[in-house]
């Protein structure tokens, strides 16, 4: 098993890996959601052990070079180039040239919002090294501003201006679990919408569903060749993570996910994606450190055009920047768009007239979060259903089989001025089988309705999500009396022996009166930004030449060498800071070896550094390194890494 794989795996709490001769401890994968007691540490004194050589401060780093900034809504984005020796950045900014706030971040690009229109922004930036030396700052002033003026023809659109968060009339957030929200930002995300999904499994898929259809134009009615566009303007997936972009033709909440390592078409071309309902287009867009890649997946059997569209290679991603993704469906093949740019591409054309637009993020680690500037549609004419407000569903996670008994209950109040209901279920399958016909049924209101598939023709197979619908009366929506809710319980009409189909959502889309959410609606509260992290430290051996040290050999008596690096990155991509380091120490078997300071100027960002130990007058056998990274906020919490190795 590769060994950089394995620091890469998540726990909860601490864990020990054992390869061969070295032991690795992996810590906790979200360091910056546990504070730390009050006094704890919040310095690092600089130390080193007899025979322990640690690196020493050298020049302050040159400044940043070329510092550019432009300007949007409520927004502002500065890059500029990055000096040699440069750990990461320390960004301040402030109205009228006075900067009262800071940021440390790992990239040589910020984007600061919600700011004010029309107010004149002044933004410095320094370098800053391994030892926290700031270098002098560059210096620059922008004004947010509307800009250019938004000229697609939206037949749809949502800026998330409301202040009271997402409209339910036109949204719904499905996931799995009760840890998803969706809600306006706090603060700088103040004028965007914010979605928090999954409970820490980066697995787990978010699907945040447009009530609103995307309708096509006819062909004749499209002399230009475009029949609709989907657009999303969000800061995913930046440099880890997913977010995809589906349309499917019919009314479902979640759908599956192809699995990793499954084969991809060349570029231009579409991936056919088995586990997608028939008719779907997805765009699935996966962010990496080094790239972003864009797909375009299908369902087997989607006609194909024979021909590739033409791409362009994508920009390197950067954290916390937004990007407009636009979808474009032609009758000469699917493009991607990225700001304007073509950077994807199908070969297919859609085989519907209406779909169901579904955005969906998943991946990255821990809970994904995404913010959201706009989602918009083009095409034909269309409309928002009447909004009923939902009831809360309580309903079983796996299928029951046909002889059970009926599991709810006819006693309770039904929900008034409601004509009738669609209940839409996202099922799980355990098993195969090619054509679905009265497979499932749902128990509600003391009765049992069929279900059938959200899209006819898709099969049901095992692992992959299967979208199904009930249409039930008025009269099926009881109201439980205890609980306000309505009860739901799936029945299989086939006894399944072992693992039973699960059932991972049900939503509830009602008919009757147009009933508008009120501005005060639950649940609004904002969604403020994740306290910064520091940067994860790790560690790798080197022998005295510098070489690293393979995991299945044992380590050299003599003189060490300890490679302290941080992922400065990576906090940034989680938290969209990164937090003050104040300095990292070094101990062996618990006996402190050194302490290294980064705050010389000001709270360090992260860096490599290097230590040499003697090895010689330790005792024969297993040995274990403890590297502690301490933050200068004491609501930070520590970062810390283990390795081990033996001596002969």
């Amino acid at each position: 098993m590769d060994r950089r794989r394995l620091r890469k795996i998540s726990v909860a709490g601490a864990a020990l890996v054992l390869i061969g001769t070295a032991v690795f401890v992996l810590r906790d994968p979200e360091p910056g959601q546990r504070p730390r007691p009050p006094g704890q540490q919040t310095t690092v004194r600089a130390f080193a052990a007899p025979s322990v050589i640690v690196p020493s401060r050298g020049a302050r780093p040159k400044p940043p070079r070329g510092l550019d900034i432009r300007a949007g809504s409520h927004r502002l984005v500065a890059g500029w180039a990055e000096p040699a020796a440069a750990a990461g950045y320390e960004v301040r900014w402030g109205p009228d040239g006075r900067p009262d706030r800071t940021r440390l971040v790992a990239e040589p690009v910020i984007q600061l919002d919600g700011l004010d229109n029309g107010t004149r922004y002044g933004i410095e930036v320094r370098a800053v090294d391994e030892f926290g030396q700031r270098s002098d700052p560059v210096r620059g002033l922008g004004t947010p501003a509307q800009g250019l003026a938004d000229l697609t023809p939206y037949t749809f659109v949502d800026r998330f201006n409301d202040r009271s968060g997402p409209d339910p009339a036109r949204w719904r957030l499905v996931g799995v679990g009760d840890c998803t929200r969706a809600a306006r930002g706090d603060g700088e995300d103040a004028h965007r919408m914010v979605l928090v999904g999954g409970c820490g499994d980066s697995d787990e898929a978010v699907a945040l569903r447009s009530r609103t259809p995307l309708r096509l134009r006819q062909p004749a009615a499209a002399p230009d060749g475009e029949l609709g566009r989907f657009v999303v303007q969000t800061d995913r997936p930046g440099q880890a993570g997913e977010l995809t972009l589906d349309l499917v033709p019919g009314p479902v909440d979640l759908i599956g996910r192809q699995p990793d390592g499954a084969p991809v078409a060349a570029p231009g071309r579409a991936t056919v994606d088995d586990s997608l309902p028939p008719g779907t287009i997805r765009v699935a867009i996966l962010g990496q450190p080094a790239a972003t890649v864009v797909r375009v997946l299908v369902p087997p059997g989607t006609p194909v055009l024979g021909r590739p569209v033409a791409v362009r290679p994508l920009p390197a991603p950067r954290i916390g920047l937004s990007v407009r993704w636009e979808v474009v469906l032609r009758t000469d093949g699917v493009r991607v768009l990225r700001d304007g740019e073509v950077v994807g591409g199908g070969d297919v054309v859609p085989t519907f007239t209406e779909a169901t637009a579904l955005v969906g993020l998943a991946g990255g680690r821990g809970a994904p979060r995404v913010a959201v500037d706009l989602i918009g549609f083009s095409g034909a004419p269309t409309a928002t259903p009447a909004h009923v407000p939902p009831p809360r569903i309580d309903f079983e996670r796996v299928a029951i089989g046909p002889d059970r008994p009926v599991r709810t209950t006819g006693s309770g109040r039904t929900i008034s001025e409601v004509h009738s209901g669609q209940l839409r279920i996202t099922l799980v399958p355990q098993r195969e089988q090619p054509q679905i016909g009265d497979q499932f049924s749902v128990d509600v209101g003391g009765n049992r309705y069929p279900a059938r598939p959200a899209v006819p023709g898709q099969p049901m197979r095992p692992g992959v999500r299967l979208p199904v619908v009930a249409d039930l009366p008025g009269e099926a929506l009881i109201l439980d009396q205890s609980t306000g809710a309505v009860a739901v319980a799936v029945h299989s009409a086939v006894e399944e022996d072992g693992l039973a189909t699960q059932v991972l959502s049900a939503e509830l889309e009602l008919t009757g009166e147009d009933r508008p959410a009120p501005p005060d609606r639950a649940g609004n509260r904002p969604l403020p930004r994740p306290r910064p992290v520091l940067a994860e430290p790790d560690a790798v051996l080197l022998d005295g030449g510098g070489t690293p040290i393979p995991v299945t050999r044992d380590a050299p008596r003599g003189r060490l060498v300890v490679e302290v690096t941080t992922d400065a990155a990576g906090a940034q991509q989680r938290s969209g800071a990164v937090a003050g380091l104040a300095g990292i120490e070094i101990s062996l078997d618990r006996t402190p070896l050194a302490g290294i300071p980064t705050a010389a100027d000001g709270p360090g960002i992260g860096g490599r550094w290097r230590i040499a130990i003697d090895t010689s007058r330790l005792a024969a056998g297993s040995h274990t390194i403890q590297v502690l990274a301490v933050g200068t906020d004491p609501a930070t919490a520590f970062a810390v890494s283990y390795i081990g190795f033996v001596l002969p």
